[in-house]
């Protein structure tokens, strides 16, 4: 008897775990190459030049967040390194997300909410939040294909670039779902925690 106890609380405890861990903030499934995007960003030669070694990357589709009123949206992160002589900025107002089906997402919610200015030789980061579309949810909107538009500015003189991503999909084998390169395994006991 002791035995059929140990083992129920055994898998009361795994389900409670597996609950706990299916509470993430991001939507699961949702896993985008190339990551990070590597771009080298030159202005027009002159005296002084301004080049930029910018890094983007879509961390994830977040879920809402009810208790602090905030709508499901992409997380995209940009790093910039200034490596020229020009100071570099990036505008939050130049973002631009667009999707695989041409719906453009919100204005997104920045962090810092001023936008980067980075010095030669220096290092910024930005975090942009793209809500989506008023009455749309991610299974509303075709997220295979993922395009950024930007702006950096490069002392006096705009750069403008679209970086595009791709979904990267699971594969079966031997009864499980498998996500390369992280060994992500789908669970099949068709409950959908925190949906």
């Amino acid at each position: 008897m002791n035995a059929i106890r140990a083992k129920a609380l055994g898998t009361v405890l795994i389900g409670s775990l597996t609950v706990a861990a299916g509470c993430s903030a991001y939507h699961s499934g949702y896993y985008y190459a190339p990551k990070p995007a590597d771009l080298f960003v030159a202005a027009a030669a002159d005296e002084t030049p301004g080049t930029a070694h910018l890094l983007v990357s879509v961390i994830g589709v977040r879920r809402a967040d009810k208790k602090a009123g905030e709508p499901a949206s992409v997380e995209v992160r940009m790093r910039v390194v200034n490596t020229g002589e020009r100071p570099v900025s990036l505008e939050p107002g130049s973002l631009e997300l667009v999707s695989g089906d041409l719906e453009r997402f919100d204005t997104p919610r920045v962090e810092p909410a001023a936008g980067l200015s980075v010095a030669p030789g220096e290092t910024g980061l930005v975090t942009a939040l793209f809500d989506f579309p008023e009455g749309k949810r991610p299974r509303d909107v075709d997220l295979d294909t993922l395009s950024l538009n930007w702006t950096l500015r490069l002392g006096d003189e705009p750069v403008r670039g679209t970086t595009t991503f791709t979904q990267r999909y699971p594969y079966y084998h031997h009864g499980y779902y498998h996500r390369y390169p992280y060994g992500y395994y789908r669970h099949h006991f068709g409950y959908r925690w925190c949906d």
